[in-house]
């Protein structure tokens, strides 16, 4: 039995074409390489943008902070109407000194200045003339 040329051209034609030719897979690869580029600039972004403040009405806020070693720094935090100093370090939080009111406000009443010069005056326990 003879087979036709026009038959053999048609049967080439209808087989399915392989998907794996150069030109598709660096389609594939390059799509690819497009959407993890584009998801690690996000992450990148959110990171960044994580240090501004999103909700201006947190319950406590970071005021100032200082670090006075490798791991340990004081930070001044405010929480409503109080301000609070506190020591941190890599395996603790502790309170130093809270403030009543705003910290940078300054709360002279007669009576502490009296008691400073009070504080100045040499004590008769003490061996001095």
């Amino acid at each position: 039995m003879a087979l036709c040329p026009h038959v053999l051209a048609a049967t080439d034609e209808a087989s399915p074409a392989s998907i794996f030719n150069v030109p598709y897979l660096l389609q594939v690869f390059g799509s690819l390489l497009l959407v993890f580029s584009c998801l690690f600039g996000l992450v990148f972004l959110l990171r960044k943008m994580n240090h501004l403040p999103v909700n201006e009405r947190k319950s406590i806020r970071v005021i100032s902070s200082v670090k006075v070693g490798s791991r340990e720094k004081i930070m001044l935090l405010e929480t409503g109407e109080r301000q609070i100093l506190v020591g941190v370090t890599s395996g603790s939080i502790r309170t130093l000194y809270e403030f009543g009111g705003a910290a940078g406000e300054e709360r002279t009443s007669p009576s502490s200045s009296a008691d400073f010069a009070s504080l100045l005056q040499p004590s008769p326990h003490m061996g001095g003339n």
